[in-house]
């Protein structure tokens, strides 16, 4: 396993664009708050120059984070089936469960890079260029920060599930959204009308997201253990799928 691990670092090394993800990401948030700046700098009036404003908006953009997962997830997988990695991994007695194990931990600690050099560089362009503070704001958001990571995670677990066990991109992406996305959804616009559900969407990390809920420890451990859960649901799954499967 160990040397596998070190064969996923090599590969995931040897892709030119992983260098660029976190810039390609930014980019939507940072324009943002160059288009505010540049506003400000013209009309010091503009009552969305300050960092209120912006660190609301930087908010909402690093949610929408999920929908962005399975695209960076199928990428960093790379075309395993059809290049036929796995087949020679596998006959080289490496174990399918230790393959699984080891792109879900490399593909995770690539993602919460990307992630955190994000974060930096969104921070550290707000901070230097608007002037008018809003101290709470960033709070609020570092906050929001805290209680999403695990729900992202939890998302990203049903990625690499599918990754493993769909081979078609197309079909990948189909199932990713409408598990994560459209079914939580479709119920969630009947929670009023049929309020015994309300407490089971929850189980949604699109859901959880999307319902502000105010931050705090019992949030926060609530979201460690849904993503605890995802993974060890979509393990055993994916796992499962992937011993059985073909490569």
């Amino acid at each position: 396993m160990k040397n596998y691990l070190k064969s996923e670092v090599y590969r995931i090394k040897s892709k030119k664009l992983i260098y660029f993800l976190p810039f390609i990401i930014a980019a939507i948030p940072i324009f943002g708050v160059f288009l505010v700046w540049s506003v400000g700098l013209s009309n010091p009036d503009f009552e969305y120059n300050n960092t209120g404003f912006i660190y609301r908006f930087c908010r909402l953009s690093f949610n929408s984070l999920i929908l962005l997962i399975p695209f960076l997830t199928i990428y960093l997988f790379s075309s395993e089936y059809s290049n036929g990695t796995f087949k020679n991994v596998v006959s080289s007695g490496i174990s399918r469960r230790s393959m699984y194990i080891s792109k879900y931990i490399i593909i995770l600690a690539v993602l919460i890079l990307i992630s955190i050099i994000d974060l930096l560089l969104i921070v550290f362009t707000i901070e230097s260029l608007i002037v008018h503070k809003d101290p709470n704001e960033q709070t609020i958001f570092f906050k929001s920060i805290v209680q999403t990571i695990p729900l992202l995670i939890a998302a990203f677990s049903v990625s690499v599930m599918l990754c493993f066990t769909e081979e078609k991109i197309i079909s990948n992406l189909i199932k990713y959204y409408l598990l994560l996305y459209v079914i939580p959804v479709f119920f969630g616009n009947f929670e009023n009308l049929i309020p015994i559900i309300k407490p089971y969407l929850n189980v949604f990390p699109v859901i959880r997201m999307t319902n502000d809920i105010s931050f705090s420890a019992g949030s926060v451990l609530f979201n460690w253990l849904e993503a605890i859960i995802y993974f060890l649901i979509t393990f055993m799954i994916g796992n499962s799928i992937f011993n059985k499967k073909e490569i």
